[in-house]
């Protein structure tokens, strides 16, 4: 390597990682959607199932308490307009199943609407990002580094900008994954706030490293030497 381009070097091969995941995530989810599409789905029904548990032993924790006939029958009788009813697997304002009885319809309703339902739309547009991410923020990273490299500035702010840069724009790409995944599991707005730590303290790293490089950038054309 040129001495030039040691400071930033960590830059670069961060960089270089990126896009080499991007381009393998993007061949990952192409070779393997229909699995991805089943691990989402099962993810889902997982959900379903769970409350159904808790909704069920709620009610059966209820009954057992109250000895009266007359709720005993009134229960049955929900029951029984649950399980009939195609709406019975409800669903929460951003289109992730949030609980239910299950019955035969509630399970085709997941499985049977592919990419049509919001939350797989958006699970599938969450992981797709991820590989967008990851080409641009390599692409940022490497150009950043070269920046740093050919201007005037001291040799660890190069390298920390570089860092900087490189973490932040290797790590936020695989917070869009993660949140794709968790997406039929905790709802759109829930994936996000699971993500929010690691994406947050990502873009800072980018902001970071790319103020650091405009600032000795700016430094240096004002500069009269």
């Amino acid at each position: 390597m040129q001495p030039f381009l040691r400071p930033v070097g960590i830059g670069l091969i961060l960089g270089l990682l990126s896009l080499l995941f991007g381009v393998v995530w993007a061949v990952n989810l192409t070779v393997n959607h229909d699995s991805i599409h089943k691990r989402l789905n099962d993810s889902a029904m997982s959900v379903i199932e769970n409350k159904f548990v808790i909704n069920s032993t709620g009610a059966n924790d209820h009954s057992s308490h109250d000895g009266s006939a007359q709720d005993h029958d009134a229960a049955h009788d929900h029951s029984a307009h649950d399980h009939g009813s195609p709406a019975s697997m409800e669903h929460t304002h951003d289109g992730a199943p949030s609980g239910g009885p299950i019955d035969a319809s509630a399970q085709r309703a997941v499985n049977h609407h592919g990419h049509d339902t919001p939350w797989m739309e958006a699970a599938h547009e969450r992981l797709t990002r991820g590989h967008l991410h990851a080409m641009g923020l390599g692409l940022l990273a490497i150009c950043v580094s070269l920046t740093l490299s050919l201007i005037k500035a001291p040799v660890k702010i190069k390298t920390l900008a570089s860092a900087c840069v490189g973490i932040g724009g290797f790590f936020y790409p695989f917070s869009w994954i993660i949140m794709g995944f968790r997406t039929p599991a905790l709802g759109m707005d829930g994936a996000a706030e699971s993500v929010f730590p690691i994406a947050a303290f990502s873009v800072f790293l980018v902001v970071t490293g790319i103020l650091l490089t405009l600032f000795y950038v700016i430094k240096g054309f004002l500069s009269k030497d």
